[in-house]
């Protein structure tokens, strides 16, 4: 049960992966639905996932009950973090690295 977010989040950093080398390589994907979801999905997922990483790779080794407490903590913390992240703004600097992503 300890290893199931750590495998979550290498399949997300591999999915992160997968599509802008699919992207990038030879046009396969191009105007598929992974080219659509990369800006608005793919790479907060990759980023988030990434980022989560080492400390999911630290709980595959801590005693059980450190990774139950931790569980209860990420039960509402999580979803309180992506409500903050989908209600703030953003900000004009992402805005135009997106853009400036998209065209190259």
């Amino acid at each position: 049960m300890q290893f199931v977010p750590a495998v979550v989040a290498l399949i997300a950093v591999g999915f992160g992966n997968f599509s802008q080398w699919c992207v990038s390589i030879d046009h396969m994907c191009y105007r598929t639905i992974i080219e659509q979801i990369i800006p608005e999905i793919t790479y907060p997922l990759y980023f988030f996932a990434l980022y989560t990483l080492p400390i999911t790779i630290i709980l595959v080794f801590v005693p059980r009950e450190i990774f139950k407490s931790w569980l209860k903590f990420v039960v509402w913390a999580l979803p309180l973090a992506f409500l903050y992240i989908a209600t703030t703004p953003p900000a004009s600097w992402a805005k135009s690295s997106l853009s400036s992503a998209r065209s190259s």
